[in-house]
């Protein structure tokens, strides 16, 4: 590789020196250390000169990734997870997010003071005119539907499986089984439309066949049930899966609107 301009270091010993200092809290003396046995000298204020350096960079590649990320009519992905970051108090949980847009190719993960409010979200979305935004049911995300109607709220089909599995493996309730089995049975249908490499349209008609409303008609009857009728106890787990899936019905089908859209956040 070409060394990065200001620099005497090539882009993917940047790299790595960036991973060292903020991922892995790799002081500069140690960093220093490590080079002279590569044979190479480098002094501290040299790797701080660097470090400043890949900023520039980042702040040019962030704008222009977004752009492509977040063009207009885009279907994208997002989620959030904790982390342990890294501060002068010590190690801290803070939140990481994550942006992908699967047609374009393009991950972005954003990071803000640890922060995991409605505003990190607004403030990254900014004015951009996607199509559409999956996501689980993280009440940040309510907003879409209370406040963005011009972008379409969908949520992640995975997620909601996970809750069922842990109600049928941890709380060891059988009756998590029918959901499973439902939405297995969903996912075998989207695997099909891949093998047979059929067009947004198609999938968007297969999505909504006779067969597929009658499923998905009796997966509602069961939920029903299970919600108001059933008299049996439930544990925790079950409930939450059962409650979950009622509040967020709509966004979850609502793949079902278009065939460029997703099942779910999996990449």
């Amino acid at each position: 590789q070409e060394r990065v301009q200001g620099t005497h270091a090539t882009g993917n010993l940047l790299s790595s020196l960036v991973f060292d200092r903020y991922q892995m809290s790799t002081p500069a003396y140690r960093e220093m250390s490590r080079m002279v046995e590569m044979k190479m000298s480098v002094c501290r204020q040299t790797l701080i000169n660097w470090y400043s350096k890949i900023a520039d960079k980042l702040n040019n590649l962030i704008p222009a990734m977004k752009d492509e990320a977040l063009q207009p009519g885009a279907n994208v992905n997002v989620d959030e997870t904790w982390c342990r970051y890294q501060t002068r108090y010590g190690r801290k949980k803070h939140y990481m997010w994550c942006l992908a847009n699967k047609a374009a190719k393009v991950v972005i993960f954003f990071y803000d003071e640890g922060k995991r409010n409605r505003n990190v979200l607004r403030e990254f979305l900014g004015d951009a005119k996607i199509k559409s935004l999956q996501s689980d049911g993280y009440n940040v995300y309510l907003y879409l539907d209370n406040e963005l109607d011009d972008i379409e709220h969908l949520c992640c089909m995975a997620h909601v499986r996970a809750k069922f599995q842990y109600a049928l493996e941890q709380g060891l309730d059988e009756r998590a089984s029918f959901y499973l089995e439902i939405i297995e049975w969903l996912y075998r249908q989207e695997r099909r439309y891949k093998e047979l490499g059929l067009s947004s349209e198609e999938i968007r008609q297969a999505r909504n066949s006779d067969e597929t409303n009658r499923v998905i008609a009796e997966l509602r009857e069961k939920l029903n049930h299970h919600l108001y009728f059933d008299q049996q106890p439930k544990g925790d787990l079950f409930q939450k899966a059962l409650n979950y899936m009622h509040t967020f019905w709509k966004q979850l089908f609502r793949y079902r609107d278009d065939g460029d859209y997703t099942i779910d956040n999996s990449l």
